[in-house]
């Protein structure tokens, strides 16, 4: 994947996706489509689970997705949140 250049104009700055990236030969394989306007960022990997943000460029609050690692059956999870986090028993 190509490196952006960076804009201080939000409108300018590329959308994030999620990427799989394979440590043995640095293979990527981007995970998550996001819709026009939105971007997919901070994940977080757990287990068998991967959540993130999906933030759309206008809007202050995002909505938490889940998937599995592969990112097969993405669905919202949490609604109009600004943040998230995940804990374990």
């Amino acid at each position: 994947m190509k490196e952006a250049d960076w804009f201080n104009e939000p409108e300018k700055t590329p959308s994030a996706s999620l990427y799989k990236i394979t440590a043995a030969n640095a293979d990527q394989k981007k995970i998550t489509n996001h819709p026009e306007g939105f971007s997919d960022e901070n994940p977080i990997y757990n287990a068998n689970l991967l959540t993130w943000l999906r933030k759309s460029k206008g809007l202050t609050n995002s909505d938490v997705w889940t998937a599995d690692t592969e990112c097969n059956d993405a669905k919202p999870w949490i609604q109009e949140t600004k943040s998230y986090a995940i804990f374990h028993k």
